[in-house]
């Protein structure tokens, strides 16, 4: 996985800690950001390979951050992963027509699990 970077935006600190902290000791680059009016901005400075992406934030929510992503030739192409605590049908609707690849709930997934989706969405990794 060298030369992978993963983008995480997520507002609560614990998890953007364990996350990078996760996904470093697996091989990736990270890049973190804690709302979504920066994740963006390191979003198009860096053009990770990968974006994980919280749905309520300050500033800006994680559908408008996937919003304008998919406005982009390189952000339509990139694999943006929700973490979020919303289990609502209408966040979950709403991420998949936004174009998101995949819609995981923090409170029912392990920090194993994440590495392994990512690693998934990346290609190279079969459990």
């Amino acid at each position: 996985m060298a030369n992978k970077t993963i983008l995480i935006i997520d507002d609560e600190a614990d998890l953007l800690e364990a996350l990078d902290t996760a996904l470093t000791d697996a091989g990736f680059e990270t890049l973190t950001a804690s709302h979504g009016a920066a994740g963006l901005e390191l979003a198009f400075a860096h053009k990770p390979n990968l974006i994980l992406l919280d749905i309520i934030m300050p500033q800006m929510s994680g559908h408008e951050v996937l919003a304008k992503l998919r406005r982009d030739p390189w952000g339509k192409e990139v694999p943006v992963l929700f973490l979020t605590n919303s289990d609502d049908p209408k966040n979950i609707t709403a991420g998949f027509e936004n174009e998101g690849s995949g819609y995981l709930i923090k409170s029912n997934t392990s920090l194993d699990t994440i590495v392994k989706k990512v690693k998934q969405y990346l290609g190279g990794y079969h459990d």
